[in-house]
């Protein structure tokens, strides 16, 4: 019974957390640690990593 409700509660909590995803994402970012640890990970995405790169320093 308990891996019932849990497994419900786990359902619900998601549910949640996705329609509020944006505000959740908003809240994490304006903590700069976890904004610097967000941040350096996404850099080590090779095509993330030279697409910024690409349009921040694109000739003008």
């Amino acid at each position: 019974m308990s891996m019932i409700v849990r497994l419900f509660i786990v359902a619900i909590s998601g549910y949640f957390l996705y329609q509020k995803r944006y505000k959740v994402l908003n809240a994490l970012m304006s903590i700069r640690g976890i904004r610097q640890i967000i941040v350096s990970l996404t850099m080590r995405i090779p095509g993330v990593r030279e697409k910024f790169i690409h349009q921040a320093f694109r000739a003008m």
